[in-house]
């Protein structure tokens, strides 16, 4: 059986200063939302668990993260990771994939009561060092360069509006102009991406336990994708569920997702109609 995570975290100064180290997931310290995280509780969709405009490594990898949480500045923290990008246990660090995130909660930084306003405002940059091949004009040669490497920015925001609902926010950009070996070729490259949507609990119906929630968003191909003559369209996703919570360790979560132009292609000039429509139920066991 494959070992999906192992690590060892040290603190130091009274947790001012967080390590983290081993094999991990990087989207745990990258792009962390409270609403939209979180694929076996919130959003089913990949869409809404992490930002498609970022190119993550492959798979869970070996690699580490500093967090510095200054008690003079409570109200923010700053995260730098590096992993090893292609995940292949050589040559670790030949080829990294690195972020710095700064994350801001506002209600301690104007003290507004963090049981109905509490927040994460996380602003980041990456780089991915895997080679990558220059995009170019239908009819161009791309060269044998595979040097480049891969860049993107991004934010990710949560916000709690009093104790029943919260309302969540994304936007990502990457380089456009790059195509790694390991693209899938029937998927445009993403250029950017954004998704919102708002979370809110029961309570007004007497069920505090359970939680209502949507979302929506785009995938945008790149332009350079376009101009190489492969077309593209913004992949428009739409999902929302409800979890009911049966016991304190049983929940059952319908669901539905539409996903519109799936991998950035519109079939309406072929008379096809290509939309996916998702319908599933979770049930979720806590031990």
């Amino acid at each position: 059986m494959p070992v999906t995570e192992l690590w060892y975290e040290h603190y130091l100064f009274n947790k001012q200063v967080v390590l983290t180290a081993g094999k991990l997931d990087p989207a745990n310290y990258l792009d962390q939302n409270e609403y939209a995280h979180d694929e076996t509780t919130q959003f089913l969709g990949r869409m809404f668990k992490q930002n498609p405009a970022i190119e993550w490594p492959n798979d869970n990898t070996l690699g580490g993260r500093l967090t510095l949480a200054p008690d003079f500045a409570k109200y923010m923290s700053i995260e730098m990771s590096y992993f090893d990008a292609d995940n292949d246990y050589e040559n670790t660090f030949a080829r990294p994939f690195t972020s710095v995130q700064l994350n801001l909660k506002p209600s301690m930084i104007f003290g507004w009561d963090p049981e109905q306003w509490d927040g994460n405002y996380r602003f980041y940059g990456w780089l991915n060092d895997l080679p990558h091949q220059k995009l170019v004009a239908a009819g161009e040669t791309g060269g044998d360069d595979w040097g480049r490497y891969n860049t993107g920015i991004g934010f990710s925001i949560d916000q709690m509006i009093t104790d029943v609902f919260g309302v969540f926010g994304r936007f990502g950009c990457q380089r456009p102009d790059l195509v790694l070996a390991s693209t899938n070729p029937s998927a445009a490259p993403v250029e950017s991406s954004w998704s919102g949507g708002m979370q809110m609990t029961g309570k007004y119906w007497k069920r505090d336990d359970d939680v209502l929630a949507f979302g929506i968003g785009q995938l945008f191909p790149s332009k350079h994708y376009k101009d190489a003559g492969n077309g593209g369209a913004a992949e428009s996703h739409f999902e929302a569920y409800y979890k009911i919570r049966l016991l304190k360790w049983l929940a059952i979560t319908p669901d539905i997702q539409i996903i519109w132009n799936p991998h950035g292609v519109n079939h309406d000039y072929l008379g096809e109609d290509k939309t996916i429509f998702v319908y599933g139920v979770r049930s979720q066991l806590d031990f």
